[in-house]
């Protein structure tokens, strides 16, 4: 019987692949399926990225939360997490390069 060991991955890994598993289109299964998650694991990633970013708009000041972004032509916080989450997949995995560059585009437009 093979011995197994445990893996780690960074948070950077992690937004990657909850940002791939939820990409319109994705099947959660097979998400799962080709990094060897298991969904327990998914389902944890994803609340513990969801409470970070409640807290960190609970944390900002009225002022800070209605504030419009600088001219990056983006809508805001999440438009910017998702764009670097979307980054992340495109350099750390081989998923579909296409469909990551089409989203990039999307919301960079």
């Amino acid at each position: 019987m093979a011995v197994r060991t445990r893996r780690s991955f960074s948070d950077e890994q992690k937004r990657a692949i909850v940002a791939e598993a939820t990409a319109p289109g994705a099947s959660l299964s097979k998400v799962l399926q080709k990094h060897k998650l298991g969904e327990s694991t998914y389902y944890n990633w994803k609340a513990k990225f969801k409470a970070v970013k409640a807290g960190a708009v609970a944390a900002g000041t009225k002022e800070q939360r209605s504030a419009k972004p600088a001219a990056s032509g983006g809508s805001g916080a999440k438009t910017t997490d998702v764009l670097q989450s979307l980054r992340a997949l495109r350099s750390t995995l081989s998923a579909d390069l296409e469909r990551v560059n089409r989203a990039i585009r999307a919301l960079e437009s």
